[in-house]
Formats: structure tokens, sequence, C-alpha cells
């Protein structure tokens, strides 16, 4: 990019008359292998976690039933 100038080259088969683009800033990364799990403790509500193992525990059981094939 040059003096902040963003030129976009769209393709010939590009047919819609409308179209958006969003810029966004890129965050610093954040070295990933120095991440612990422990980073991540309070990320999601108590609620939502007990939400989520239920729903696990619901797709276990989806695997767990007993299937019959008709031959």
């Amino acid at each position: 990019m040059k003096n902040h100038t963003l030129n976009l080259i769209l393709p010939d088969n590009f047919e819609s008359g409308k179209f958006e683009i969003i810029v966004l800033p890129v965050d610093e990364q954040v070295n990933k292998s120095s991440r612990k799990p422990s980073d991540f403790r309070g990320c999601i509500s108590k609620e939502r976690a007990s939400e989520l193992l239920m729903n696990i525990d619901e797709i276990r059981k989806e695997w767990e039933r007993d299937i019959f094939y008709l031959h």
C-alpha cells in the first residue's frame, strides 16, 4: 500500500453491481506457543460451559445408539 491507497482488481466474472470492502487493522500476533490452557480461564461463563458439556454428552450418546442394517 502506498500513500494510503489500495488498488483492487476484480475478476472478469464478477457480475455484482454492489460490493463491500472492509479494512481492519491487524492486531499484533501473540506467540501461540507461549499460551497455556490457563490463559483461557474465564473466557466463557460457567453457564455456557455447562451448556457446551451437555451438548457434547448428547452428541456422544448419538454414537452409542444401536444401528441396525437391513440386508
